[in-house]
């Protein structure tokens, strides 16, 4: 090889080094700015009540509805979410002890509303774009009853953010950041009655995670944060379901078996959805399936 030609791929190797670098550090720059972003905002005004219904309301809105165990663990002790080397490792805390314990009602309601670190961070995966949408005595009762979780010794190792993550996130193409798409202006409402109707169905659907996994449309999908590869989320949108009595429904989300038999996707929370009311559950077989008149006459299959 003449010298003439080893200068030339020395400046061509050096050039896509010179590039790679300044990628990388466009990236880093980039994601770090969104991972610490701040985001000045208040709790709202909700009440934290400490009687025994409410406390009794708040463990069902946790483990049933809200499903904080499918990233907390069972004990809500907290625990590695993922652990990748192209995401890196996102880690739900833990509940029971340690820093969560001590903080105040305000700080606790904060992160669930607005998805916001005491110090003003966005919380990484803490979906409070949804749970956020709970009715003030649903989210006063998670906090009531997350005051009297037995505590759990338990470590959880802290977040690292990997660089399939942090390309998307400098790119704004990835959604793990709750906090950055909240209106944090918007009134509080009211939770509907609990009732088996299409209206509290929507309800359940909004603040439960069905549009966090399966998309804004209920399409299904890849799940935002989740590793390439990993199963998406099936449609679930009412022609997907067009076949699906309320028999189907129930067994599905109860037991994790599909009408033809299959398990549902390991990451579909049906162990979580089990715990759900019968009301609650036709509720949102009436919603997904898109027929509101239906009420009387899933109630009674």
């Amino acid at each position: 090889m003449s010298s003439v030609r080893k200068r030339r791929l020395k400046r061509v190797a050096m050039a896509a080094a010179s590039l790679c670098a300044l990628a990388a550090a466009y990236v880093y720059v980039g994601s770090e700015a969104r991972l610490r972003a701040h985001y000045d905002v208040k709790a709202p005004p909700i009440t934290v009540p400490n009687d025994y219904a409410s406390i009794a309301r708040g463990e069902h809105v946790v483990r049933a509805l809200a499903k904080c165990t499918g990233c907390h663990g069972d004990d809500l002790g907290g625990g590695v979410v993922v652990d990748n080397p192209l995401a890196g490792r996102l880690s739900a805390p833990n509940l029971t002890s340690g820093p969560i314990v001590r903080r105040t009602d305000d700080e606790l309601l904060r992160a669930l509303v607005h998805g916001v670190a005491p110090d003003g961070r966005p919380l990484v995966l803490m979906p409070a774009h949804e749970i956020g949408q709970l009715g003030d005595e649903d989210l006063g009762a998670i906090v009531a009853y997350l005051r009297t979780v037995a505590p759990v010794a338990r470590e959880v190792p802290p977040l690292r953010v990997g660089p399939a993550i942090r390309v998307k996130l400098a790119m704004n193409r990835l959604d793990i950041l709750p906090a950055a798409r909240i209106d944090h202006d918007m009134p509080r409402t009211s939770a509907p009655v609990a009732e088996a109707t299409a209206a509290y169905g929507e309800y359940l659907a909004k603040t439960g995670g069905c549009y966090g996994c399966h998309g804004p449309t209920l399409a299904g999908g890849p799940i935002p944060g989740m590793p390439p590869g990993m199963r998406p989320a099936a449609d679930i949108r009412p022609r997907a379901l067009a076949a699906w009595s309320f028999a189907d429904f129930d067994r599905a989300l109860r037991l994790g078996i599909r009408p033809d038999g299959a398990q549902l996707a390991e990451l579909m929370p049906w162990r979580a959805t089990a715990r759900m009311t019968d009301t609650e559950m036709r509720a949102l077989y009436l919603y997904l399936k898109g027929d509101p008149s239906a009420a009387k006459s899933a109630s009674n299959r």
